[in-house]
């Protein structure tokens, strides 16, 4: 009898283990995860832009479950391109309005400091995405291009939505979702050197202090080869 009731003990445990959901909700407008080891169902109240909200209810069972935020999300509407930046040899910051999706294709590729930190805009299925970390940690940092102001003579600022990496509780890789803020000096830009200081809405990830960095590749793999091979400097 006691070996019946200890084993069904073990089996309400594990059960739970199993379905027992963790709540995450999201600073984008009140979209909550409920994830289990077993599935995650998601109820959405995304804002989109100021007229439009993602809403509703999904379910996702292992092992889809585990995906980050953009993959259920799905495509976002594609940003136009500025076919002038790449022509124009006016500075970057000339107009009351600031074009700062000018500016990010002005900055689009890798850049690296003297060390091994690197930082990154690219566009991803048309969208204009920061990426930034340290080679040697392999732990690097991703958000969406939100907005972007001037902040004074060849100075501007850029400003990036991340989405959570990770879960706080698992021991690896992880912060939570937040508000990255690029500031930029520009002065260099021309002769392929930026100044950038990064700043987190959460002090203990992702900051960094001011820093030269350097042009390095088109994309974040070719800048990992000039840095292996000590090319940058």
């Amino acid at each position: 009898m006691k070996k019946k009731i200890a084993l069904a003990a073990i089996l309400l445990i594990v059960l739970a283990v199993l379905v027992v959901p963790i709540r995450t909700q999201f600073r984008d407008g009140g979209t909550t995860f409920y994830t289990a080891l077993l599935f995650r169902v998601i109820s959405w109240n995304a804002l989109i832009d100021e007229n439009e909200t993602k809403t509703g209810t999904e379910v996702h069972f292992f092992p889809k479950n585990f995906r980050d935020y953009e993959y259920y999300f799905g495509p976002r509407a594609a940003v136009p391109e500025d076919t002038t930046a790449e022509t124009t040899t006016a500075p970057v910051i000339t107009a009351p309005d600031f074009d700062y999706m000018g500016l990010f294709k002005r900055l689009e590729g890798c850049w690296n400091d003297k060390g091994s930190l690197f930082v990154a805009f690219e566009y991803r299925e048309g969208q204009p995405c920061l990426y930034y970390g340290i080679y040697d940690s392999g732990f690097g940092v991703n958000g969406q291009l939100t907005g972007g102001k001037i902040t004074g003579e060849d100075k501007a600022e850029l400003t990036f939505l991340c989405p959570q990496l990770g879960e706080d509780d698992e021991g690896g890789d992880y912060h939570p979702e937040m508000t990255v803020t690029v500031l930029l000096d520009l002065i260099g830009l021309d002769d392929g050197k930026i100044n950038i200081k990064i700043e987190s809405s959460y002090s203990e990830y992702g900051n960094l202090e001011w820093q030269t960095y350097t042009y390095s590749g088109k994309t974040v793999d070719e800048a990992y080869a000039k840095w292996s091979e000590f090319e940058i400097g």
